[in-house]
């Protein structure tokens, strides 16, 4: 990982866990001069906050019905 994409992650979770007000002036600060930094950062909070709850915690699949159901096919996958 290059140096800047360190930088990035770095502010990114920074701000990400701060109420916005403090993110603002947060951002003013760490990012003053570098307008490029602070629209990167800036797209990858609204991403962040579009994905909402997604990645917080593992993948679960879907209930299937018991294979005796009668309306769903059931049993075992025949050999190859």
């Amino acid at each position: 990982m290059s140096y800047p994409a360190i930088r990035e992650l770095a502010v990114f979770s920074a701000a990400r866990q701060m109420p916005e007000r403090e993110r603002i002036a947060f951002l003013d600060e760490i990012c003053a001069g570098d307008s490029a930094l602070r629209r990167q950062i800036e797209e990858l909070l609204l991403a962040s906050a579009d994905a909402g709850t997604f990645l917080e915690g593992p993948a679960t699949l879907p209930l299937m019905p018991a294979p005796d159901s009668g309306s769903q096919p059931g049993g075992t996958i025949p050999p190859a």
